[in-house]
């Protein structure tokens, strides 16, 4: 990955993957792996993907998402938790119905020197 334009331009890509894993959460199975909270961590792993070989994870309150070193610095890519879920910390409900869209997907330049990625790693 070399910039940000080249990280955007996955967006469609993006929230495909991210659909398929909100697709697959069935809040009413017994079995239910995200009960009380998680799916953001198999989002994060399936966007990952997508920008394969460039992620990095980072968890900030209680949410996790994914950072990517680019020309521009240090970028936090995400689909905020708000968009298909409610709740807080542990203690999240599915919103049903979602349809993932492209302008849902922050890129949010955190640093603009992107060899400091580590200083934002846990």
């Amino acid at each position: 990955m070399d910039t940000l334009a080249d990280l955007k331009a996955l967006a469609p890509e993006i929230v495909q993957a991210a659909q398929r894993v909100y697709d697959a959460w069935n809040p009413d199975d017994p079995d239910d792996p995200y009960a009380g909270g998680g799916i953001c961590d198999d989002i994060a792993d399936a966007v990952a993907l997508i920008v394969d070989g460039y992620a990095q994870f980072v968890e900030l309150d209680h949410h996790t998402m994914v950072l990517v070193a680019v020309t521009e610095g240090v970028v936090s890519l995400n689909i905020p938790a708000r968009v298909y879920e409610r709740g807080g910390a542990y203690t999240w409900t599915k919103i049903p119905g979602i349809v993932f869209t492209a302008d849902e997907v922050a890129f949010d330049v955190l640093d603009p020197d992107p060899t400091k990625i580590g200083e934002y790693l846990e």
